[in-house]
């Protein structure tokens, strides 16, 4: 029962986690106008997606955390595993929609580059990321509509995985597979010209920066977890009863350290152009002083 306990209290910290920096990056790209491109708009949305997922996480694998520690309550609140539950998988559906448009206008800048500084500015990103919150929505109508779902929570059900029926089961292995595969093969198409184009990683943009990083997370922490459980589903260490949501939680520790990195990077560039123009100010102020020495011609 211990790592379970862990893993989820892990997942609630990286839940947090993800909230804090990504209400400071929205704040830091309202602030400063030098954020404020169209190639960085799309993530500017993101992190406002990023930081709902963290609170939403939080409140369900706080939830869980109950279990282990105040059995009665838990029992007494089994539904929330059903709600919070489908707010977190709502959230994470739309947050890979919104990452597939990404990873498509990546893939138009780095194979279109002409067409794409003409009529990217033009197309506004909003109706994008509503077409993504709206297939989380689409989710509810599936799981209780389509797949017949009536209202239950088997006792000691800690877990989404062990409400959803093999119809829902099936849709959303398809849909998460279909989906993460297209953001990687796309990914990997766009890293693949971006390296033969660039002739140095100074070169890269800060959305192409942000866009590699994306790329390298979503793999390793959302591709390659769902990956392993469908092959090994019997595997012990897969089963949530012996290692708790971990499958979650490695989705949530990507997004941190992604989080953490954009931080870095932002705050970077910030830092950069801040020691430029400081430089550039004492230099003219140099110049101007050395030339008032000289004495005027009449």
């Amino acid at each position: 029962m211990l790592l379970p306990f862990i893993v989820s209290l892990v997942g609630v910290l990286c839940g947090i986690l993800i909230s804090v920096i990504n209400v400071y990056l929205v704040l830091m790209f309202r602030s400063q106008r030098r954020h404020q491109t169209s190639e960085l708009t799309q993530f500017f949305y993101r992190f406002h997606l990023d930081a709902v997922i963290g609170i939403a996480t939080c409140l369900y694998l706080g939830h869980v955390l109950t279990f282990y520690v105040f059995p009665e309550f838990f029992e007494s609140t089994r539904l929330l595993v059903l709600w919070f539950g489908l707010l977190t998988s709502n959230l994470q559906m739309a947050r890979m929609m919104y990452q597939f448009f990404i990873s498509c206008d990546r893939v138009m800048a780095a194979f279109f580059p002409i067409e794409y500084r003409i009529y990217h500015p033009i197309i506004p990103i909003w109706p994008f990321f509503l077409f993504s919150l709206s297939t989380g929505l689409f989710q509810d109508f599936v799981f209780f509509y389509c797949c017949d779902f009536e209202i239950y929570v088997p006792k000691n059900c800690l877990a989404l995985g062990c409400v959803m029926n093999k119809c829902y089961k099936t849709f959303w292995s398809t849909y998460q597979t279909v989906i993460l595969s297209t953001i990687v093969l796309f990914s990997f198409a766009f890293c693949t010209r971006l390296f033969m184009w660039s002739k140095s990683t100074r070169s890269l943009t800060q959305a192409n920066r942000l866009a590699i990083l994306d790329a390298v997370v979503t793999f390793f922490c959302q591709f390659i977890p769902p990956f392993c459980v469908s092959i090994w589903p019997e595997f012990e260490l897969f089963k949530f009863s012996y290692a708790g949501p971990f499958n979650l939680v490695g989705k949530l520790v990507g997004n941190s350290v992604e989080s953490v990195l954009m931080l870095k990077l932002l705050m970077r560039r910030q830092s950069f152009q801040d020691k430029v123009g400081t430089t550039v100010a004492v230099k003219g102020f140099s110049h101007v002083t050395h030339s008032s020495e000289h004495p005027r011609i009449s």
